[in-house]
């Protein structure tokens, strides 16, 4: 038991813990203050697993945590896979039909149980990788492309991708495909329930941080996070620069 205890805190990684792919240093200190003193701290990510446990010297979770957008629910103490959101609807056409409409370079990322592979749709073979990528274990699609998405766009895609699939921007270029109802909010209520949380706190900078947001008990935007975000989160912090995670906690602290 400790002053944290029953606390549960659901971060985003990019832009809000870490800059550059690597925890912010105060961010570190923090979060094990945090977890020494009874709370629990969850990274809910667009990376997969295999990538936080590359940072595994900067960040321990003490808790499950959601990679692939909280498609795969991970025990991040022990080791193993809780559950996994795989697509299972037919994709193929829709992105074809979504990828010939953006008329730019793009890359496609498949995201499986524990790595990612990039397609180029320079490659000749293009349309057979991505047949192949996707009759394999998928967990998440998303369309990376050379310049930002116009409004217009994403309501193109979204409208011809359909209503099975669960779909939203992780960045200006960046546009993700997964299950319908499997999302970083779904992640973030299922590990509160498997670590017996009576208080949640999610904190997020972009649009795919947004379900999070809702999720909580107490939402936090950090100071970078795009427009939306501030104007649904309950609190703003500090600038991931400035160790927004360590604010929140110091937040959490004075409000015992």
């Amino acid at each position: 038991m400790g002053k944290f205890s029953g606390i549960l805190i659901c971060a985003d990684f990019d832009g809000t813990i870490a800059l550059g792919g690597h925890v912010v240093e105060e961010n570190i200190r923090a979060i094990r203050y945090f977890q020494e003193n009874g709370g629990a701290f969850s990274v809910i990510t667009g990376r997969t697993i295999n990538f936080l446990r590359s940072r595994e010297n900067e960040i321990i979770c003490n808790a499950c945590v959601g990679c692939v957008n909280g498609t795969l629910i991970y025990d991040y103490p022990n080791q193993k896979q809780i559950s996994a959101s795989i697509i299972t609807e037919d994709l193929y056409e829709p992105l074809m039909k979504a990828h010939k409409y953006l008329n730019v370079p793009k890359h496609l990322d498949i995201f499986y149980l524990d790595d990612a592979e990039e397609i180029s749709d320079a490659d000749e073979d293009f349309e057979q990788q991505v047949r192949t990528a996707l009759s394999k274990t998928v967990l998440k699609v998303l369309i990376r492309s050379s310049k930002p998405y116009k409004d217009e766009e994403i309501e193109y895609i979204k409208n011809v991708v359909g209503s099975s699939f669960e779909t939203c921007r992780s960045w200006e270029r960046a546009f993700e495909i997964q299950n319908k109802g499997s999302n970083k909010g779904q992640a973030a209520k299922k590990i509160a329930e498997l670590c017996n949380a009576s208080k949640l706190i999610c904190v997020g900078d972009y649009e795919n941080d947004l379900s999070m947001l809702e999720a909580a008990d107490i939402s936090y935007a950090v100071d970078n996070a795009i427009p939306l975000l501030k104007e649904r989160a309950d609190r703003i912090t500090v600038n991931v620069e400035k160790g927004a995670i360590a604010a929140i906690i110091k937040d959490l602290e004075s409000e015992l």
